[in-house]
């Protein structure tokens, strides 16, 4: 691989270079709002937090606008005038060298929100810029599915819902400062993991995403043929009763949470009472 060699801007920067930063991040929270209003909630949520510490909050506000304008893209949510895969390996690199520039958008929340993280703990940072580069991989790799259609196994799709939640959830909650980390509260990542496939089911089929196991449908019935196949409408309905299980676990683990870290605990139930619309 070629060296990677972009312009990288000091942290502090100008209040020009700033001011765009924090425009752009607005800008791509609205578009992302307009799409869809579950958006608009997230939105209302990480700036409603800003309003009150701004500088402490920006690592989760350019971080979400990066992350999901990224996803956008992988999803096809978002029309690319550059190759997928090539945007996708581009971004990945460039973050794991901690190289980003300001040549587009994207690339330019990525270099607001690396800076960001140094404000965390050493250690910390270190931790989410690793679970960054896992979220990074994961949704290219859901790009890579939709555009081949393909159908994964139960354990592959398992191990897949795993790591993207996981390391999203852990990456919220440090860029949210909360101390509790996603290994001490297994059912929510689970339940989130669950909610994402229920949620979108009919949707992400639209796209070629495919979430219902290999083994779980016949062979050779065709995509556009699957939300109305028996086998398809059963195992939705076992997995929306799935559910209810998952939510009330996750209940019990944020319980044991909120004795230690409270903030995290009201941030995760934002989450569950989000999910019990999906049972």
């Amino acid at each position: 691989m070629s060296p990677v060699t972009v312009e990288v801007y000091p942290a502090s920067g100008s209040f020009l270079r700033t001011l765009r930063r924090e425009g752009l991040c607005v800008r791509e929270c609205l578009r992302f709002g307009l799409r869809h209003p579950r958006y608009l909630l997230v939105f209302g949520a990480v700036y409603g937090r800003a309003l009150t510490d701004w500088q402490r909050s920006r690592p989760a506000r350019m971080g979400y606008a990066f992350l999901q304008l990224f996803d956008d893209y992988m999803d096809g949510d978002r029309a690319c005038s550059e190759d997928l895969d090539s945007l996708a390996e581009r971004i990945k690199t460039h973050w794991q060298a901690g190289l980003l520039a300001e040549a587009g958008v994207l690339d330019c929340l990525g270099a607001s929100f690396y800076e960001s993280l140094q404000r965390l703990p050493a250690s910390e940072a270190d931790v989410a810029r690793a679970d960054v580069a896992v979220l990074l991989a994961a949704m290219h790799d859901d790009a890579k599915r939709r555009v081949q259609r393909l159908r994964l196994s139960e354990l592959a799709l398992q191990v897949h819902m795993f790591r993207t939640f996981h390391a999203s959830l852990n990456l919220m909650l440090r860029c949210a400062g909360c101390r509790t980390q996603a290994s001490e509260v297994p059912a929510v990542v689970a339940a989130l993991s669950w909610c994402s496939v229920v949620r979108d089911f009919a949707e992400d089929i639209g796209k070629g995403l495919i979430n219902i196991p290999a083994e779980s449908m016949p062979p050779g019935v065709p995509d556009d043929e699957m939300l109305g196949h028996p086998q398809a409408r059963a195992w939705l309905r076992e997995e929306r009763r799935r559910g209810g299980g998952l939510i009330e676990a996750s209940e019990v683990q944020i319980k044991a949470v909120a004795a230690r870290d409270p903030a995290a605990a009201r941030l995760l139930r934002v989450f569950t009472r989000s999910m019990r619309k999906y049972q």
